[in-house]
C-alpha cells in the first residue's frame, strides 16, 4: 500500500469527501469521534481499571497505545500489494480507537465485548448503524481464542452504502498491530523506578521495558523483536501467578505467542502480507551499556512435519461435519448404527 512515507491515520486525513461512498466527509467524522475518545474516554481508562482491579496495574491502554497500534498497523500495510480503501481504512482507525476503550465500562473484563457500548454513544447522523455493528465486531475481535476473526461474519466481506468492506482482513490488522505494539511505550520509567508497580503487574511491565523495538518487516516475512536485559533481570525472578518466573523464561513465552497470533492472523491476510517468521535478538548489557553476557538470538518459523497433540483428531477440527444424532461418526458408530433394525441408509 502506498502511504506516501506516512502512517495510516496522516495518509486516511488527506482524502477527499470523493474517496467515500456518497462523497460523505469521513475524515471529518472520524476526527469527530476520535477527538471525543481522546478527551473523555482514554484519560478515564486508568482510573476505572483502579477502581475494578485495585491491585493491578496494567500497562498503558490509553492514548499512547493507540498511536503505537497505528504505527504497527503502517508498518504491515506499508510495502506489499494489500490496499485498503479510504472506506476501509475509516473501519480499521476507528477500531483501533475503541479496541481498548471498553475498559472504561468495568476494567479489563470484556472490555473487548464493550466497545459496543463505547461506539453506540454515537447517533446515526455520525456514524450509521451498519457502521456501529461492523466496527465493534471488529475491535471485539482484537483478542480471545475462539476465532474471533473467524466467527465475525459469514463471509469475508460486507456490503456498507453498497461498498465492500473486508472486515476479516481489517481486524486481522488490527490484532497483529495491537499485538506488536506491547513494547518500552507500554511502561512507566517512573514507577518502575520507584517499585510501585504491583507485584503480579511486574512482569508484564518488565516484559514491555526491556522490549527496546519490535517491527514488522513485510519484505522479509517476519517480525523483528529485540531486547534488552540487565543483570537485575538475570538475578531477580518475578512472581507470575504465584510462580517464580525468570524475565528471559517469560520473553521466550511471549515471542512464541506472538509467532502464534501471526498464524493465527495469517489465515485472514493476503498471502503479501502474511508474516512467517519471528526474528528475536535478546542482549545482556547493564546501564553503563557493557555487555555481561553474549548476546542470544533465534527464529520462530514453522518447520518439519505438522505434529499435533494426542487430543487432537479430525473431530477436533471437523467436529460440526462429523457429529451423527450427538455422536462423533466413528467406524465403531456407523458399524452400530448400520446393525440397528430400521436405520436409514441413505
Amino acid at each position: 500500500m502506498n502511504l506516501d512515507n506516512n502512517n495510516i491515520e496522516a495518509w486516511f486525513l488527506q482524502r477527499k469527501e470523493s474517496d467515500f461512498p456518497d462523497g460523505h466527509d469521513y475524515v471529518a467524522k472520524y476526527r469527530t469521534i476520535r477527538d471525543y475518545i481522546r478527551l473523555y474516554i482514554h484519560p478515564e481508562i486508568k482510573a476505572i481499571v483502579k477502581e475494578y482491579l485495585p491491585d493491578s496495574l496494567l500497562n498503558d491502554h490509553g492514548e499512547r497505545h493507540i498511536a503505537k497500534v497505528i504505527d504497527r498497523a503502517t508498518d504491515l500495510l506499508r510495502d506489499n500489494s494489500v490496499e485498503l480503501s479510504p472506506y476501509e481504512t475509516f473501519f480499521l482507525l476507528l477500531s483501533i480507537q475503541i479496541h481498548d476503550a471498553g475498559h472504561v465500562i468495568n476494567g479489563r473484563k470484556e472490555h473487548e465485548k464493550n466497545a459496543r457500548k463505547i461506539i453506540s454513544k454515537f447517533d446515526n447522523a455520525l456514524i450509521s448503524t451498519p457502521e456501529r455493528k461492523y466496527i465493534s465486531a471488529i475491535a471485539c475481535a482484537h483478542s480471545g481464542k475462539n476465532n474471533p476473526i473467524g466467527n465475525l461474519h459469514g463471509e469475508d466481506i460486507v456490503y456498507i452504502f453498497s461498498t465492500n468492506v473486508r472486515i476479516k482482513l481489517i481486524a486481522s490488522i488490527l490484532r497483529l498491530a495491537d499485538e506488536l505494539a506491547d513494547d518500552f511505550t507500554r511502561t512507566s520509567v517512573f514507577l518502575r523506578e520507584k517499585k510501585l508497580i504491583k507485584e503480579e503487574s511486574q512482569i508484564f511491565h518488565e516484559f514491555s521495558a526491556c522490549l527496546d523495538s519490535c517491527k514488522a518487516l513485510t519484505k522479509s516475512k517476519e517480525i523483528k523483536m529485540i531486547f534488552y536485559l540487565e543483570s537485575k533481570h538475570i538475578s531477580n525472578p518475578i512472581n507470575k501467578n504465584g510462580i517464580d518466573t525468570f524475565l528471559i523464561d517469560e520473553i521466550y513465552e511471549r515471542t512464541l505467542k506472538t509467532f502464534t497470533e501471526c498464524l493465527y492472523c495469517n489465515r485472514f491476510l493476503p498471502e503479501s502480507a502474511r508474516i512467517n517468521m519471528v526474528s528475536v535478538e535478546i542482549n545482556f548489557c547493564d546501564k553503563d551499556g557493557e555487555d555481561f553476557f553474549k548476546k542470544v538470538s533465534y527464529r520462530i518459523e514453522e518447520q518439519d512435519y505438522p505434529i499435533f497433540p494426542k487430543e487432537f483428531n479430525i473431530f477436533s477440527f471437523c467436529e460440526k461435519d462429523l457429529i451423527d444424532e450427538g455422536c462423533q461418526m466413528t467406524g465403531e458408530y456407523l458399524n452400530k448404527k448400520l446393525a440397528t433394525p430400521n436405520v436409514a441408509k441413505v
